[in-house]
C-alpha cells in the first residue's frame, strides 16, 4: 500500500522550552518505535511486529517503511510509503518534516479500529533526525502518537573490518543513528572472535551513551526490552564514558558528541530557560538529541525536556512514576561542534547560590 502525502500547512518552529499541552481527546497517545539501520532493521521490524501481534493478548501493529516486508508479516499492517520531506517553517532548513509519515501515521491511528502500536523503519539513506523531529513536533502527531524509543541495528562484521583497517567506522547518517539510539542491536556477532567483538562493542559505546547495547546471537533479547521504553521522557540514563575505548574514525566529518550536564540543587528558572534558548539558537541545525530533567524554583517537580534540532518542548515530571523523580538536574545534548566544558560551565551557572 502506497501512501501519498496530503498538503500540509507549515507550523512555526519551537525554538525554546515552552510548556506543552496534554494531548486532547485520547486517553493515551500511541507509542511509535523507530527502527533504523541496514538490511537488519527491516527484518527486525517484521519479527518485532509479528511477535507483538501474535502475543497474548495480541496488539494491532502497523509498520511504516519504504519497501515491502523482507519476509511474511502475518497479522501486521505493513504500509509502504515514499519519503517526502517539507519545511515546517519557510526559510528554516533545520525544521524539516517527513510529510509521508504524518499522513501514514494519521491513516493508521484515525481508523475506527486504530493501530495500538506503530513501528517506523528508517531507510539507511534517510536522516533519522528528520524522522524523530517529525514525530515530536508535528501537531497532528502530538495528539495521536508519542516517540517510544529508537532502535539502531549495526553489522558486527562490517564494523570489525573497518576498525581493523582503520577505515571510517560508519558514514555520517550511520553515526547519527548510532549516537541517539536507545537500543543498539549488534548483528552477526557470532562470526567474530571474542576479542574482535569486544573491540566493536567498545567502539559502539564510544559513539553511543544512551543505548543498551545487545548482541542477540550471543545473548537473546526479549521483545519487552525493545518496546514501552518511554526513552525520550524524563532524565536521560547515560552509560559511563570509558577512556580506554578505541578511537572511532569518521568519514570526513566530526563525530557526534554527547555532553552530559549534571547539577545538584535548584536552578533559576529564567537562567536555565535562557541557557536552553542559547543552546538551541547556537547549535539548532546540529542538535541530534536534547533531553533532560531540571529542578527549578517555583516547581514542585522537575521540568522534563526533549527535542531535536531547533525544536524542543517540556512537561512536568509529575507525569512519571514517583521513583524516577529527583532534585538533581540532568541534561544530555548530542550534536556536532559542541564545547562540552563551556556547556557544563554555563549550565552550572544557572544554579541558585
Amino acid at each position: 500500500m502506497t501512501v501519498e502525502p496530503e498538503p500540509s500547512t507549515p507550523e512555526p518552529a519551537s525554538h525554546g522550552l515552552q510548556p506543552s499541552e496534554p494531548p486532547p481527546a485520547r486517553e493515551r497517545t500511541t507509542p511509535v518505535t523507530v527502527v533504523a539501520g541496514g538490511d537488519e532493521a527491516a527484518l527486525l521490524a517484521v519479527r518485532l511486529a509479528t511477535g507483538l501481534a501474535a502475543a497474548d493478548p495480541g496488539e494491532r501493529v502497523a509498520v511504516i517503511a519504504e519497501s515491502a516486508a523482507p519476509e511474511p508479516a502475518t497479522g501486521v499492517d505493513w504500509l509502504v510509503v515514499g519519503a517526502v520531506e517539507g519545511d515546517r517553517t519557510e526559510g528554516c532548513p533545520c525544521c524539516r518534516s517527513r510529510l509521508d509519515l504524518v499522513q501514514a501515521i494519521r491513516l493508521v491511528l484515525e481508523r475506527p479500529r486504530p493501530a495500538q502500536r506503530v513501528i517506523v523503519v528508517v531507510d539507511p539513506a534517510r536522516d533519522l533526525s528528520t524522522v524523530t523531529q517529525t514525530i515530536l513536533s508535528e501537531p497532528d502527531l502530538q495528539r495521536l502518537a508519542d516517540l517510544d524509543g529508537v532502535i539502531a541495528t549495526v553489522d558486527a562484521v562490517s564494523l570489525s573490518t573497518r576498525l581493523a583497517l582503520e577505515l571510517p567506522f560508519d558514514d555520517a547518517l550511520g553515526l547519527q543513528r548510532l549516537s541517539v539510539a536507545d537500543r543498539v542491536l549488534v548483528a552477526r556477532a557470532i562470526d567474530l572472535t571474542d576479542d574482535a567483538l569486544g573491540r566493536v562493542l567498545r567502539a559502539v559505546r564510544t559513539v553511543n551513551r544512551f543505548g543498551f547495547v545487545a548482541v542477540p546471537s550471543v545473548s537473546p533479547i526479549d521483545m519487552s526490552a525493545l518496546v514501552d521504553l518511554r526513552a525520550w521522557h524524563g532524565a536521560p540514563r547515560l552509560a559511563a564514558a570509558r577512556l580506554e575505548e578505541p578511537f572511532v574514525v569518521a568519514d570526513g566529518a566530526d563525530l557526534p558528541v554527547t555532553v552530559h550536564c549534571e547539577v545538584d540543587g535548584l536552578l533559576d528558572p529564567d537562567a536555565v530557560e535562557t541557557w536552553f534558548d542559547q543552546v538551541i539558537a547556537a547549535h539548532g541545525p546540529r542538535l541530534l538529541r536534547l533531553q533532560g530533567a531540571v529542578a527549578v524554583t517555583g516547581q514542585e517537580h522537575r521540568v522534563c525536556c526533549r527535542g531535536v534540532r531547533s525544536y524542543a518542548t517540556s512537561h512536568s515530571e509529575q507525569e512519571h512514576p514517583p521513583g524516577e523523580r529527583s532534585l538533581r538536574s540532568i541534561v544530555a545534548i548530542v550534536g556536532y561542534g559542541l564545547d562540552a566544558d563551556a556547556l557544563r560551565h554555563e549550565f552550572e551557572s544557572t544554579r541558585l547560590n
